[in-house]
Order: structure tokens, then sequence, then C-alpha cells
């Protein structure tokens, strides 16, 4: 089990695996919120914030 922000709990959240063995992306929507790199003993790393095209400039 991972954890995953308190924002997104009870959220649908999906796991894909990225372009590395070992690699997955976790992804609300078409956002990516983290990554789980199974090849590293600290496997879980958030995703820098994202700038939406619906935030104010």
């Amino acid at each position: 089990l991972w954890q995953v922000p308190r924002a997104l709990r009870g959220e649908r959240l999906a796991v894909r695996p990225l372009d590395q063995d070992g690699r997955y992306g976790i992804f609300f929507g078409s956002w990516s919120v983290a990554t789980i790199d199974l090849t590293t003993p600290k496997s879980v790393s958030d995703v820098p914030e994202q700038v939406s095209d619906m935030s104010p400039g």
C-alpha cells in the first residue's frame, strides 16, 4: 500500500507504467500526481506542481 495526498483520498487514481522498468505514474484524470520507483528504497515521490490552463496567470 502507498499513501496518497489527503486531497485525493477516496478518489479514483490510475497507476500506469512509465518509460522505464519498475517506474509507475499515479494519475488523477490526466494529471500526474506522483511516481512509484520500485528500483529505489524511497519508492514514492511527488510530482512538482503543474500549472493548469484554467489557472490564473
